[in-house]
């Protein structure tokens, strides 16, 4: 019996996360909606922005918030960090003109925007000293 329930509990959880109901527990990333909140965030941003573009219920972005999290920590107050849902869990693409515009097609894509510009770019990276490389060359400029 306890097995039993052992199974149905794992089987909730990969619902949970199939369905993206599991994504946005961070509370040190700011979940970007739509592309004129990328434009208003990321753009328009006064320091870097380092954005993680993924897919809902992807398990391998999921395994990257806990990382990205603690980088919003660590660079709190000299970097933002932000999440857009470029894909919903059923494979539809929100934002077209970003997806072609970054060329995003495997998830999570992160870029580091400074200035409107690409400063750097991670595809299914989860090394946290290659993104603080990146940060710090913007974070603490010369």
């Amino acid at each position: 019996m306890r097995f039993l329930k052992l199974q149905i509990m794992v089987l909730q959880i990969l619902a949970l996360a199939a369905f993206g109901l599991a994504s946005g527990c961070s509370k040190n990333l700011q979940h970007l909606q739509s592309i004129e909140e990328f434009e208003e965030q990321v753009l328009l941003a006064d320091k870097p922005v380092l954005v993680e573009f993924y897919k809902g219920g992807c398990p391998t972005c999921l395994g990257l918030e806990p990382g990205l999290d603690k980088l919003a920590k660590e660079y709190e107050g000299r970097v933002e960090f932000a999440r857009f849902e470029l894909m919903t869990p059923i494979f539809v693409v929100t934002s077209p003109e970003l997806k072609d515009h970054y060329d995003v097609s495997i998830f999570p894509t992160v870029l580091l925007f400074d200035q409107a510009e690409v400063q750097g770019r991670w595809v299914m990276d989860y090394d946290l000293n290659s993104y603080r490389q990146a940060l710090n060359r913007v974070a603490l400029p010369d």
